[in-house]
């Protein structure tokens, strides 16, 4: 098995690169004013076609038997994706005071720690890698329309609160700490007969920063939420939210270098292996020899943000059942629009338990479970956002859910 090769592909699928991807809605209160500190996290990893039984061996360790590789080789489509995700904010609020003397407005203050990675491969590229290149001999791998994007940034921002119905704006200064991403729009790899000869046809690029320092560039971003109070019957409100995160933009300090190929090129003497290793090493005789070039693009990258549109947990609500349903775009090629619908219960005051399905997003189908408990100035919440994936290997991914609140 190409060793090497299959360390890197599983490094970009699995590099959790991103912000908060969860499923757990916001529960909102605009009965009082209060100060409250604030802690949330988010961990997933999801695909469409990599089972966690796969998975586990890169995360907790293990062999990879070939009855493993095979049974996920299967699964392979001709074009398959995947994501990974990290994020994690302390957010203080303060709605007792009257920010610019208006008594309807507070403000808040916020670190955070966000990160994406997204991939797009074909079934050959999967093959190519865990199983080698001997069962392609005299024969092509196509792969083609094959991405990998990742970002990972810190965030401080100000915002000010709209008492009356929670709503925000927040302004953030950002620092960029990785990026880079590639693609192959066209691509085609021929191997020889007696595996020492590669026609490769193809049209990609890959770009990453110059610098090598942990700061790889500054920029800014917003975060807004905009709840809408809802009155659907008698004594009976709905909270729709509409919310964007993380819009905004970085300079990379030094710009972002591109590698360039859009040729064909028949090469004797070295395998597909070596060929991978190379490239990915920056290994500069070999991408000589295979006509990749180097210029440079633009120094400024967009932030990876979504727009999300939901109906929220109203705390005030006096019923012990409530819808909660949205619709989450990301402009990521490998994401497709997430829906949701789902109930929050709330068996006793303070205690919610919800159970949300989901389609979309880096994965298909996916089940969530939360339940958030809220005393007197005290909250703690947990949750899942792949039920299936948490307690079967054969699921495709995990998703994990923390927060924690205190009032004062």
């Amino acid at each position: 098995m190409m060793k090497k090769t299959t360390l890197y592909f599983c490094i970009l699928l699995l590099s959790f690169h991103g912000f908060g991807q969860r499923i757990f809605p916001t529960i909102i209160d605009t009965s009082h004013s209060f100060r409250q500190l604030s802690i949330d996290g988010s961990a997933e990893i999801a695909s469409t076609a990599f089972n966690n039984q796969l998975l586990n061996r890169f995360l907790f360790g293990g062999e990879i038997s070939a009855g493993v590789i095979d049974d996920n080789s299967v699964k392979q489509k001709s074009l398959n994706r995947g994501g990974a995700i990290l994020s994690g904010n302390i957010v203080y609020t303060d709605l007792k005071v009257n920010l610019f003397k208006k008594e309807k407005w507070g403000y808040g203050v916020q670190l955070g720690y966000d990160q994406i990675a997204n991939i797009s491969y074909t079934d050959d590229l999967f093959n190519l890698v865990f199983k080698g290149n001997q069962e392609y001999a005299n024969s092509s791998m196509d792969i083609s329309s094959s991405s990998v994007k990742n970002i990972a940034f810190q965030k401080v921002g100000f915002g000010i609160y709209h008492k009356p119905t929670r709503s925000s704006l927040y302004f953030n200064i950002v620092n960029v700490s990785s990026y880079f991403k590639g693609g192959i729009d066209r691509g085609t790899i021929h191997q020889s007969a007696d595996l020492d000869t590669i026609t490769i046809d193809a049209k990609g690029s890959f770009s990453q920063p110059y610098k090598k320092t942990f700061s790889k560039g500054l920029g800014f971003s917003f975060d807004f939420s905009y709840n809408i109070p809802i009155r659907l019957f008698k004594n009976t409100t709905a909270i729709l939210q509409a919310q964007v995160r993380n819009l905004g933009v970085a300079y990379v300090n030094g710009g972002v270098k591109r590698h360039y190929l859009d040729s064909t090129y028949s090469y004797s003497g070295f395998t597909v292996q070596q060929l991978f290793d190379g490239v990915i090493s920056e290994e500069s005789s070999l991408q000589d020899t295979l006509g990749i070039r180097t210029g440079s693009s633009s120094k400024w990258i967009a932030l990876p943000f979504y727009v999300q549109l939901s109906k929220e947990v109203n705390e005030d609500f006096e019923g012990k059942f409530q819808s909660v349903f949205g619709l989450r775009v990301y402009p990521i090629a490998s994401y497709r629009p997430l829906i949701y619908a789902g109930a929050d219960f709330r068996p006793i005051q303070g205690l919610h338990i919800g159970l949300i399905a989901s389609y979309g997003g880096f994965s298909v189908f996916r089940g969530t479970l939360y339940l958030q408990y809220n005393i007197r100035n005290f909250g703690v919440g947990v949750g899942m956002d792949n039920v299936v994936g948490t307690f079967y290997k054969k699921g495709f991914g995990q998703t994990y859910n923390i927060r924690l609140a205190c009032r004062f």
